[in-house]
């Protein structure tokens, strides 16, 4: 939990295939993060995964959410493409 909460300065992350968790507020606060991908191999992401990122846009490489993923991982706010393809 909490893995780069507040990272003011991180701009860009990858997450490789093979991820399974994206755990509680792991990247929330990170306002310099502009763009993530979800790989399609995540199943799990935490509460507020991303809350505090205003200008955030979400890439997720599946369909839609899955069942694993809690109700609350992401703000309302925030752009979500699902079935993303690089």
């Amino acid at each position: 939990n909490f893995v780069f909460n507040s990272c003011r300065k991180l701009k860009e992350v990858i997450l490789s295939e093979g991820l399974q968790t994206i755990s509680q507020l792991c990247f929330s606060g990170c306002n310099a993060l502009s763009e993530i991908v979800i790989p399609s191999t995540v199943t799990t992401i935490g509460p507020s995964a991303f809350k505090n990122n205003a200008d955030l846009v979400v890439n997720c490489k599946i369909e839609s959410k899955p069942d694993g993923w809690d109700n609350e991982w992401i703000d309302s706010n925030y752009t979500v493409n699902w079935n993303y393809k690089e």
